[in-house]
């Protein structure tokens, strides 16, 4: 954020846009796992809300799904601005598209050919 923003265009919050694809169910199963990812948000929640308009979930199994929504109560809050997609594409980039502009998305999500992301993990 702070590379991008400039005194005539500040930048002050990000969407961050969560992709779940491969994502194994013993993964989302696993008590350990859960336990781990809900320390690790538990540590970010400060950062994300400071600094994170939106948080969009994309290719979400169905245990990803309910694993969220259960997690908001212990989260505080967190899961407020966070909207869950299933692994459906045709019906998620719609909606994405209706979020984002066109140009502020990927290819892969429906976006422009010509849109560069500033960082790819996984």
């Amino acid at each position: 954020i702070r590379k991008r923003s400039t005194p005539e265009r500040p930048i002050t919050k990000d969407v961050l846009i969560l992709d779940f694809a491969n994502m194994q169910l013993e993964l989302v199963t696993n008590l350990k796992s859960l336990a781990f990812a809900i320390q690790n948000l538990r540590e970010a929640t400060y950062i994300i809300k400071t600094f994170t308009a939106e948080v969009t979930v994309i290719n979400a199994n169905f245990a990803t799904e309910i694993a969220i929504r259960h997690a908001s109560p212990i989260l505080g809050g967190f899961f407020e601005n966070v909207n869950v997609f299933g692994n459906n594409k045709e019906k998620w980039i719609p909606k994405l598209l209706r979020m984002y502009p066109k140009n502020a998305l990927p290819e892969w999500y429906g976006g422009d050919k010509d849109f560069k992301p500033l960082k790819v993990y996984g």
